[in-house]
């Protein structure tokens, strides 16, 4: 497991995709010609890296147009195992005890993915965890997010192996099933339209310091190992860089200096840090430009060369570039796949899986409306 090849864009470790594509295997769906059909796919799962939001995102897409079956998601999260989660998962599995299992997530969210992150909400006889997008949520598939919630649901009922209970799951989203079915898949309480997509689980006659159920010499040398990857004292300078980078919306490229100083270091020890964590000043602040004019493409009909100005490039050209190097395709492309998938969501979440006769229609086809409805207009 590694961070070296996570790139600027929201995304996943590979190992999440590869359990993902196993479940979809055993479907019986033809996973192999799914991943060939999303662009790009192949060659980031071959080299191991981390599979962008924008691919996950068609990759269910299309595996939904296969299966129409509007609890996919769910099943797959109820399926997965510590594998899922590479290292993290393993470490949870193998905590002797709630509060060593959340030390470690509340410390390591990030060494599986940038699509979201795991926000934990601790109270006396419960815990919540909270999934905050960092991929924009219009864009995500309800299904997809179901299934993330649904993952971690599975990974939290086996942390220290005391099969914590689950008593509410939460979704902004309408159901895209029936809403029953929702609870007998879960197992608890199901709430829609809700302000944030969480699960909740109660601690109720768990003790918290200790469980003799864990195993300690596996759970201390797997985090030594990720503690390791992630920095010297685990202080995640990566973050504390992006929350500067958050907090400088006047200063469209801000120097290294300037964020170093914010820190209160030097800026050749914050080069070593970020360093230390596989990452790189100029790559935290190309990731801040990519959502900045990710924002802008969402939510204005400013065009391209608009666009660049507001984020602070000289002339289009030189954001088309950033963009070809952040992504692997110009940024006008990039916005017609938003739009694209976009009329998709909000298609299929009026009409549902039984209005979108998705198998039937030609994969490689956007001559009609009914083939941009199609998950090849994920493309």
């Amino acid at each position: 497991m590694s961070f070296v090849k996570q790139g600027v864009e929201p995304s996943i470790h590979c190992s999440f995709v590869f359990s993902y594509l196993a479940y979809l295997r055993e479907s019986r769906l033809d996973e192999q010609a799914l991943v060939d059909a999303v662009k790009g796919l192949r060659e980031v799962l071959d080299e191991r890296c981390w599979v962008p939001a924008r691919m996950l995102n068609e990759l269910t897409a299309r595996a939904l147009s296969e299966t129409r079956d509007p609890y996919m998601g769910l099943r797959f999260g109820a399926e997965i195992d510590a594998s899922t989660y590479s290292i993290l998962g393993y470490i949870v599995s193998s905590a002797p005890s709630v509060e060593e299992a959340l030390s470690v997530l509340r410390k390591a969210q990030r060494a599986v993915s940038s699509i979201g992150e795991l926000q934990l909400i601790v109270e006396e006889d419960a815990v919540t965890c909270v999934f905050k997008d960092n991929w924009p949520r219009k864009l995500m598939l309800d299904h997809l997010v179901e299934a993330f919630i649904s993952c971690w649901k599975a990974l939290g009922s086996r942390i220290s192996g005391i099969k914590a209970r689950a008593t509410l799951v939460t979704f902004k989203h309408a159901p895209v099933g029936d809403p029953v079915q929702y609870e007998k898949e879960l197992g608890c309480r199901v709430s829609f339209h809700s302000p944030v997509d969480s699960v909740r689980f109660s601690l109720q006659g768990v003790s918290h310091e200790t469980l003799c159920v864990g195993d300690s010499l596996v759970f201390e040398a797997l985090k030594e190992r990720l503690l390791k990857m992630l920095g010297p004292g685990s202080r995640n300078i990566s973050a504390q860089v992006n929350r500067v980078l958050v907090e400088l919306p006047g200063e469209l490229f801000p120097s290294m200096e300037m964020v170093a100083s914010r820190l209160g270091m030097e800026p050749i020890e914050l080069g070593k840090q970020l360093k230390s964590e596989h990452a790189s000043f100029r790559t935290l602040l190309d990731r801040r430009k990519f959502m900045q004019t990710l924002a802008l493409m969402q939510t204005t009909k400013l065009d391209l060369a608009a666009i660049a100005v507001q984020v602070g490039f000289s002339e289009q050209s030189a954001l088309s570039r950033a963009f070809q190097r952040w992504t692997g395709m110009p940024p006008a492309q990039y916005r017609e796949m938003l739009q694209r998938q976009e009329h998709w969501l909000r298609r299929q979440r009026t009409n549902g899986l039984a209005g979108a006769p998705l198998a039937d229609v030609p994969l490689n086809s956007l001559r009609n409306e009914k083939a941009k409805f199609m998950a090849s207009a994920l493309v």
